[in-house]
């Protein structure tokens, strides 16, 4: 999978980026999943005004694996519904990963397409930085989301690697 290039996750032209502070990780907590279907879930069995994330991450089971979806949050710069905290919900971007990491480790492919996405929106979001990585979990502690073996720190480590080859890039560049 070719890297997250921001030119695919951009909000459009006329709508200003909102002051991120937080990247979110979630976990869909079921082993097949879209957008659409969490659509109608949150929107139908919860009552929100639709999906909750920002982005969904599919893993090859009910969308192509490592296909970055944003979702009417993103494109139109509005407050998530994911957190379960107000405050995180308004400065925090949730990302959904298809899968139940509380059974089994996501795809190595995937995790790694989870990293491109949380680097691309790193360099380009002023108030975000790798540490503000949370786990749905860190924030809300009855859940277990986003799952047991979906492990934050090797998330962490591999967003620092990929900012600095970015980083690197630019550096190089003539």
């Amino acid at each position: 999978l070719a890297p997250v290039a921001w030119v695919d996750i951009a909000p459009p032209a006329d709508v200003a980026l909102r002051a991120w502070t937080t990247i979110v990780i979630h976990h869909s907590a079921a082993p097949v999943g879209d957008p659409a279907g969490i659509d109608r879930h949150h929107a139908v069995e919860r009552k929100w005004d639709g999906i909750g994330y920002h982005f969904v991450i599919g893993n090859g089971r009910g969308m192509p694996l490592g296909r970055i979806e944003a979702t009417f949050r993103w494109r139109r710069q509005s407050h998530g519904a994911h957190a379960g905290d107000e405050a995180v919900n308004q400065h925090g971007i949730g990302i959904c990963v298809i899968g139940d990491f509380e059974q089994a480790p996501p795809d190595p492919r995937l995790a790694d397409r989870l990293a491109d996405l949380c680097a691309a929106l790193i360099a380009r979001c002023p108030a975000l930085a790798v540490e503000r990585i949370v786990g749905h979990k860190d924030v809300k502690a009855s859940t277990l989301c986003p799952g047991a073996h979906l492990d934050l720190g090797t998330l962490r480590a591999q967003v620092r690697t990929k900012l600095a080859a970015r980083l690197a890039a630019i550096e190089s560049a003539p």
